[in-house]
């Protein structure tokens, strides 16, 4: 026999004789009975989720499924990831912290106090509190729960402790949050140990230290004087703040115990922080029942200005010289052409060109770590209809061959130096910026492809020769040992001739950076540009090749297959000679298919 099923699809109504909507599989009809699910228990509810035959199906088949707890006494639903309870969240409407009065604790030493914490007004579900599960936090203590409670009625009390260690002393509030409410328990911290008649700020203040608004600090600390101290030791950890104002923070700078048998003395300081305001910011400092003010001079920030015209130009970048003997930063003998002695040589012009007439020019100094720039004058030229060149001459800290010992590019020490000026001739126009970061390390300041050992000067006679490689080039020259750099980019306009290609490296114009203008660049000769024939196809992956270096490659220029490149040794009559790349050898180069390529030794 031949059994042919046909598949059924059914609507049903139970409880009542009537036909089911047509959107509904199943209708329960009642007027005096309800539907009852299973009910299980939150542990019944978690070892049914955990089986492997759920887990099998949790994300698919399982999802929809629908329980009452006994526990939370809601309905809950698995939506194939979690259990959601359909319930209102419970809320409450009051927490008693201003009931909470007389907590003390100890700057410094670790609290343990419990405590009764009542609330009302609850509504929604139960609201299930663990042990441990933080309330609330502020300056290192915390408001926990003590054990683990359901908070069932309306009305009742939360047991909690305050624990963690105190940073600081006075009067902390510590916020608690819980079902919607916020409030704050008020904690009194003592000051641990003695008692001082005297904390002499003013003599920090007379430093007259200076931050930028919006910068951090990164690098000023002193010593705070203080006498007549009486009492116990007074223990001290490092980073306790003793003052704050307008985003910046007075701290101790490293744990210190202030011993009572020695009434006078000095407290390592730190200030740190980001200033939120300019002007003079007035950080109040409070130890041990003293309390005076350090005065801090916060300045405007340029950075924030757009950024204007003309040029703004002078060293930049600074290699010392010391330690550091490595492919990346060079070689410490062929870098010494370019070693800066801060110890004689520490003061440098920076000229700003204005393009047109300006009015109100300012010069201001960025150094978050303040180890880079000592000072620097003018501060400016406040005048109307000002045009030309306006030099701003910047003293840099004589102990800078120490301090930038051994640091590699990525750690040079930095600070910003900017040129303000209102665009307008009468000073009713905008205010605009042009900026220099300066760069103090232990590393080449190469921008590009660093030929370690690679400088050549020519040893014999005129050069006059056609087609030839590198070891024919070579015994015309001498290696100096000088690590030489490599611009990392082509001269986008092609040189007519040798005097042309020469003037784009002595005057810069190869770039649009005014900063390496002053780095003394000049035309690579014909041994220097064969010296890296092996790589030159290949610089970006060379490991002395800073980010940005471009290949001297074989691209096209103007029709023809090869990249020439303009040497200052090579010549015959009328004519010059370049390296070619992929050919490996000299080229006669014309004026309209040869590229320019600046050196400088490191």
């Amino acid at each position: 026999m031949l059994i042919i099923s046909h598949p059924a699809y059914t609507q049903v109504t139970i409880g009542w004789e009537k036909t089911p909507e047509t959107y509904s599989v199943l209708e329960l009809i009642s007027y005096d009975r309800g539907l009852r699910l299973p009910q299980l228990t939150t542990v019944n509810r978690d070892a049914m989720t955990a089986t492997a035959a759920f887990q099998a199906v949790a994300t698919s088949k399982a999802a929809g499924l629908t329980i009452y707890n006994l526990t939370t006494h809601c309905w809950e639903t698995w939506n194939g990831y979690l259990w959601i309870s359909l319930c209102a969240p419970g809320k409450i409407t009051n927490l008693g912290c201003a009931s909470i009065t007389g907590v003390n604790v100890t700057e410094d030493v670790a609290a343990n106090i419990t405590a009764s914490l009542s609330y009302s007004g609850l509504s929604g579900t139960k609201i299930n509190l663990t042990d441990g599960q933080t309330l609330g936090s502020l300056s290192g203590l915390s408001v926990v729960v003590n054990g683990a409670q359901t908070l069932s009625a309306a009305n009742g009390n939360i047991a909690i402790k305050i624990t963690g260690t105190a940073v600081t002393h006075g009067t902390i509030n510590v916020p608690v949050s819980l079902g919607g409410f916020t409030c704050s328990i008020s904690v009194t911290s003592t000051q641990q140990g003695g008692a001082v008649t005297d904390l002499d700020c003013q003599s920090v203040t007379d430093k007259g230290y200076k931050v930028t608004q919006g910068v951090a600090v990164v690098n000023i600390s002193d010593s705070l004087p203080y006498s007549g101290m009486t009492g116990s030791d007074i223990s001290l950890t490092n980073g306790l703040v003793l003052g704050t104002a307008s985003g910046l923070s007075v701290v101790v700078n490293g744990a210190q115990t202030l011993s009572s048998s020695v009434p006078s003395g000095k407290i390592g300081i730190k200030i740190t922080g980001t200033a939120t305001v300019t002007g003079t910011i007035s950080i109040p400092v409070t130890l041990a029942g003293v309390t005076c003010s350090i005065d801090v001079t916060s300045v405007f920030n340029p950075a924030n200005l757009n950024t204007g015209y003309g040029t703004f130009t002078g060293r930049t970048c600074f290699d010392v010289v010391e330690i550091n003997n490595t492919a990346s930063c060079g070689t410490l003998s062929g870098r010494l052409s370019q070693k800066v002695n801060f110890n004689t040589d520490y003061s440098y012009p920076y000229t700003f060109t204005t393009s047109g007439t300006v009015s109100n020019i300012r010069f201001y100094a960025v150094d978050p770590t303040g180890q880079v720039i000592e000072s620097f004058s003018p501060t400016g030229n406040p005048n109307m209809n000002l045009s030309g060149s306006f030099i701003m001459t910047v003293n840099y800290y004589q102990n800078l061959n120490t301090t930038a010992r051994g640091l590699s590019r990525s750690q040079a020490l930095t600070a910003t130096l900017y040129v303000v000026y209102n665009d307008k001739a009468n000073g009713t126009g905008t205010d605009r910026k042009l900026q220099l970061i300066i760069s103090v390390q232990d590393c080449s300041c190469c921008p590009g492809y660093l030929a370690l050992n690679g400088e050549y000067k020519q040893s014999s006679g005129t050069l006059d020769f056609g087609t030839a490689d590198f070891n024919t080039v070579r015994n015309y020259f001498t290696r100096t040992g000088n690590d030489l750099c490599f611009f990392m980019t082509d001269y986008q306009a092609l040189a007519s001739s040798a005097s042309e290609a020469i003037a784009i490296c002595q005057s810069g114009s190869f770039t649009t950076d005014p900063s390496y203008k002053t780095m003394g660049w000049r035309l690579p000769n014909i041994a220097e540009l064969g010296n890296i024939n092996s790589v030159a196809t290949n610089l970006v992956n060379q490991s002395t090749s800073v980010q940005g270096t471009t290949n001297m490659s074989s691209n096209p220029i103007a029709g023809y297959v090869g990249a020439y490149y303009w040497s200052t040794s090579v010549y015959k009559t009328g004519v010059s000679y370049g390296w070619s790349y992929g050919q490996g050898n000299t080229q006669l180069v014309g004026p309209s298919n040869q590229k320019v390529r600046c050196v400088i030794p490191q």
